[in-house]
């Protein structure tokens, strides 16, 4: 829904949801505000930092699919180069203080 808060000088004024327009009846062409352009490079930034995630958990994801094939076809210890280490296997994810991907519960069914 549009509300339309005044005119001045050619100019009318309208909020829509969380933004203001100024729209120009000379030229027919519609301006956002500050606080709209503000918010969308804040949504830019927070778009930038979830790729950022998105890209670490495709990694993580690809070395526990790493850790998972190695164990269908092996007995023992995971070897350093899969990416976790051996002496994480079997920990809980809630004791990582660290935020890491190294300290995962990997159980052999």
């Amino acid at each position: 829904m549009t509300v339309e808060f005044g005119v001045a000088k050619g100019k009318r004024i309208r909020g829509l949801g969380s933004s203001l327009r100024v729209e120009s009846s000379h030229s027919g062409g519609v301006a956002s505000s500050f606080a709209t352009q503000q918010k969308v490079e804040e949504l830019q930034g927070t778009i930038g930092e979830l790729k950022g995630t998105v890209s670490e958990l495709q990694g993580t994801v690809g070395k526990l699919l790493d850790v998972i094939e190695w164990m269908r076809t092996h007995d023992g210890p995971l070897p350093s180069h899969i990416g976790v280490l051996s002496s994480h296997v079997g920990d809980s994810p809630c004791d990582d203080d660290q935020g890491g991907w190294e300290r995962i519960l990997i159980e052999k069914v």
